[in-house]
């Protein structure tokens, strides 16, 4: 093993032990080099190595500062379906990321965010010590032996294969229920159910699929009432492309007279259009703006922040048990009588 190598572990192990905490400083460059025999040049790879572990941080003109000294660190990843997507300020992850930041902050644990895709493209490293992983996103199931490997305690979020993993996931299947109980109250005979496929995949996610099936469930109870399918392309919302042209024209020829958007959906350039937007609609988890003109709509929520919150407190809990039988939670979702518009009453 090289020198530097050598002595970045020594000195990381000294930061672990609380060696230097008195100070929240390393020792300076003059120090180190002495008590080690080594260059200048070989101490800053060394020092460049506990930056990038998130050991040390580094000042221009000071010692090397320890970072976050005696804090335990946990980190939100989120694998999504688009490209570069982190944390949309209006979309699940943003209200995820305010729970589990907002317990942070209580509990003083530093918080790390990273997307799903930096971390494939890292080689499945952070490059920071982590003490527990809130996870969640897209198929975030298949990177679980990944994430197994950093020897962090994990929690999964939106997980509906079994795992041997907490999983916190909303229930999707009473959501398509309720939304089939919305579409039976207002006496609507020809509901769409609108769902929505991203431009890089070939799947749909799994919460699509469990929201679909109890809605479609319910409503065969009902032969009065004829359900129909819709998929829109991502890359077409805003043009509108191919996939929204083909709802337009099945709205006209199915005579639908509602629409349910389904789960996470951020379908607010659809409803620039008046063949979408002059429909009764039910909203499964809100992705849009509730406008003033919204005709008719009615929203079935869950409260995302607080799954973010009980997901932090379960990682911080295995965090000092780490012996804990996995649990797996279902979050109901929520009805809100502040809907203006004829939303369910409790």
């Amino acid at each position: 093993m090289n020198k530097y190598r050598q002595i970045a572990d020594l000195l990381a192990m000294r930061i672990q032990e609380g060696v230097y905490s008195s100070r929240n400083e390393l020792p300076t460059h003059r120090s180190l080099c002495g008590e080690f025999q080594t260059s200048r040049s070989n101490l800053h790879k060394v020092l460049n190595l506990l930056e990038k572990r998130g050991l040390i941080e580094r000042v221009q003109g000071r010692s090397a500062r320890i970072r976050n000294c005696g804090k335990q660190t946990i980190l939100f990843i989120f694998f999504s379906s688009i490209k570069g997507h982190l944390i949309d300020r209006g979309g699940i992850s943003a209200r995820l990321y305010r729970g589990i930041h907002r317990f942070a902050e209580e509990h003083s644990l530093t918080l790390l965010v990273q997307s799903g895709e930096n971390f494939l493209r890292s080689g499945y490293s952070f490059g920071a010590r982590i003490d527990g992983i809130i996870a969640g996103g897209a198929q975030v199931d298949k990177y679980l032996p990944m994430l197994e490997k950093t020897g962090a305690q994990i929690v999964m979020l939106g997980c509906y294969h079994q795992v041997d993993a907490d999983v916190f996931c909303a229930d999707y299947d009473e959501a398509g229920r309720r939304a089939a109980d919305s579409i039976l109250h207002r006496g609507l005979k020809r509901p769409l159910f609108l769902m929505l496929q991203f431009e890089d995949e070939d799947f749909l996610l799994s919460s699509f699929s469990k929201t679909r099936n109890a809605f479609q469930e319910k409503l065969l109870l009902h032969p009065e009432v004829a359900v129909f399918h819709h998929t829109v392309h991502y890359k077409d919302l805003t043009v509108p492309g191919k996939s929204v042209l083909d709802l337009f024209r099945k709205i006209e020829d199915s005579h639908v007279d509602s629409i349910v958007y389904c789960v996470n959906i951020p379908f607010s350039p659809l409803r620039r259009f008046a063949t979408v937007r002059n429909l009764p609609s039910v909203v499964i988890d809100r992705q849009m703006e509730m406008e003033e003109n919204d005709p008719d709509v009615e929203l079935i929520d869950f409260d995302s922040e607080r799954i973010g919150c009980l997901a932090a407190e379960r990682v911080y809990e295995r965090m000092r048990n780490p012996s804990l039988e996995p649990r797996r939670i279902l979050i109901p979702c929520k009805k809100f009588p502040e809907n203006r518009n004829g939303g369910w009453k409790e």
